[in-house]
């Protein structure tokens, strides 16, 4: 057995010794036509050549072609079944077995070719029924396999729809949560834009303490300086109501010292004038004293007042504080005020 091209497998040939030569390669007129004349030479004095597809007519099939050509020139035999055979007796010797095919009539040749038709169709019949008996078992056996396949799938099917439906179920139950995730960072960020809020004005709120702080310190410092100031104007009263009592001390001598005056009479009316004059000034230096002493008991009771008036105010402004600062607790700082500092200055200038 040699594997190869017809052009490859001529070396391995000598000329003449070729009986029987099947060509059935290309079918193109030209192919044909080049394997019968390049094989020619090998064939032997009793070759007989077989040419296949001798009756195909389409796909640019040319064997039909170039069996008319060789039927012109040899003794020829056409086999019509299975796309046709031709036989060529081209050596000049004819075997026995074969001189029905070439010598009979074309009625014996037709009776010929149409037996070999049927014993072709049987013995193809045969092996195309088993052909098909064991197709239909492989069809069988696919049909089982594709059956088996089936239940598997239509199982897999049925996971398939149970896990979308689950699937299913899940991403309605994740869009539920996404949705109630995104309300709640929607809130959060209300939240934040609050506590940002929240934060300014606490940093507001510190720094009016802060400076509400600075201010009570400063309104503490001027307490002290006003209670330094009341205690110097109670001292100034005091010193006031001493000179007074020495006042009245000096008129009780004053009038003492008229009485020895009028006793002394001889001493001259000019002394008792002075005398006068002197208890005259007394009585009016007394009564100025006590006047002042009514108008600083006065402005010591409007100061009492505006201070308490001044602790209530501070009292609501740190409780209106606290409240706006969320539970933040203050000490209660003792107050004063300037305003009170400088009519008390000024009433003691006047003084």
């Amino acid at each position: 057995m040699i594997r190869s091209t017809f052009d490859e497998a001529l070396p391995h040939f000598s000329d003449g010794t070729v009986d029987l030569l099947h060509i059935d390669g290309r079918h193109r007129y030209e192919d044909v036509a080049h394997d019968f004349e390049s094989w020619l030479p090998k064939l032997s004095d009793r070759a007989v050549v077989l040419l296949h597809d001798i009756d195909v007519r389409e796909r640019g099939f040319g064997v039909w072609q170039f069996w008319a050509d060789l039927q012109t020139r040899y003794r020829c035999f056409e086999f019509a079944h299975g796309y046709g055979l031709g036989v060529v007796q081209v050596g000049r010797l004819v075997a026995a077995p074969l001189r029905p095919l070439f010598d009979s009539t074309a009625p014996d040749k037709a009776a010929i070719a149409q037996s070999y038709a049927q014993l072709g169709l049987l013995s193809t019949a045969s092996h195309e029924m088993a052909e098909a008996r064991t197709a239909l078992r492989e069809r069988e056996a696919r049909i089982a396999v594709l059956e088996r396949d089936g239940a598997a799938e239509r199982d897999a099917l049925a996971k398939a729809e149970s896990w979308a439906r689950d699937r299913e179920a899940t991403i309605e139950f994740l869009r539920a949560d996404i949705g109630r995730l995104q309300e709640v960072a929607a809130a959060a960020s209300l939240r934040e834009e609050e506590l940002q809020r929240i934060r300014k004005q606490l940093a507001g709120l510190h720094e009016a303490v802060t400076q509400f702080e600075r201010e009570a310190e400063e309104r503490s410092a001027g307490e002290a300086a006003m209670r330094r100031e009341i205690v110097a104007a109670f001292e100034a009263a005091r010193r006031s109501s001493e000179t007074a009592a020495q006042d009245a001390a000096a008129l009780v001598l004053a009038q003492r010292r008229a009485t020895e005056a009028e006793q002394a009479a001889e001493r001259g009316a000019r002394e008792a004038e002075q005398s006068a004059a002197a208890l005259e000034s007394v009585e009016r230096r007394a009564s100025d004293a006590e006047v002042k002493v009514v108008a600083l008991s006065g402005e010591i009771a409007g100061l009492k007042t505006e201070l308490a008036d001044s602790r209530q105010v501070g009292r609501a402004a740190l409780h209106a504080l606290a409240v706006s600062n969320g539970g933040y607790a203050y000490r209660e700082p003792r107050l004063g005020w300037r305003h009170t500092i400088q009519r008390l200055f000024g009433a003691i200038r006047r003084q």
